[in-house]
């Protein structure tokens, strides 16, 4: 079975992490998806790291967030690729983050300054009532684009949390996050829910999701979810 969330759970390397941004009440909508093994593992091994797997695939989480922090409301889209850790612990359980987008264009340059993060600007549509959809425009076209065709049965509903290490792009950088709230789980139905990847020659993500196969699985939405994330390091590995 693909391992949840709450099952990816790692302790960090310290006790004493300080976050610098909390934020409570965020509205997520999560596409859960597999993709090509080798294709991942390739792409993964030049920064050091290992795709999780399920059932011979590796494990896509595509975000989309509605938030409001310090008075500013705004949306955030990422696309990430899960880990395992490796044999000697140097590298623990959490996230690949290939690509971030932000609807502020203050907040994805602070974001790119301050925390050496892959955040661009870009236009993000999120509803995480039912029906459920997310949609990014990169250089004003539609990127990536998917949304459940109407209101279907609800698999688990329960709380889930993640507290570990967000991998940047460089392979040399990290942050720490927090994410947690409870999770309505929704099966992904291909005959009648809709997803497109657009090719998107600046942003070579999109035609790595297609290329490698992404098939969506479920989509896990949160209401009220907690999110927070402390600020970047060096990897341990190349400190």
């Amino acid at each position: 079975m693909r391992r949840s969330i709450t099952e990816m759970t790692t302790s960090t390397p310290s006790t004493n992490l300080k976050y610098a941004a909390f934020v409570e009440r965020v509205q997520e909508v999560i596409l859960y998806g597999t993709a090509d093994l080798d294709f991942w593992t390739k792409r993964l091994a030049a920064v050091g790291l290992n795709p999780s797997i399920n059932h011979e695939q590796a494990e896509v989480f595509i975000s989309a967030t509605r938030l409001r922090w310090r008075g500013l409301r705004f949306k955030e889209f990422t696309i990430s690729i899960g880990l395992q850790p490796d044999r000697d612990t140097v590298t623990h359980a959490g996230f690949y983050l290939l690509q971030a987008f932000n609807s502020s264009r203050l907040l994805a340059f602070s974001e790119r300054k301050l925390f050496k993060t892959p955040y661009v600007y870009g236009p993000i549509i999120v509803s995480a009532r039912l029906p459920v959809a997310m949609q990014i425009d990169a250089d004003e076209k539609v990127a990536f684009s998917a949304h459940m065709a109407g209101e279907i049965p609800c698999l688990r509903d329960e709380e889930e949390w993640f507290e570990g290490p967000i991998y940047l792009p460089d392979g040399q950088r990290l942050f720490y996050a927090r994410l947690s709230g409870q999770t309505e789980t929704y099966p992904f139905l291909p005959r009648t829910d809709w997803i497109e990847i657009r090719h998107q020659p600046r942003f070579e993500v999109f035609q790595w999701l297609n290329a490698s196969g992404f098939t969506p699985k479920e989509w896990h939405v949160r209401f009220e979810a907690t999110h927070a994330k402390t600020k970047t390091y060096l990897r341990p590995s190349v400190a």
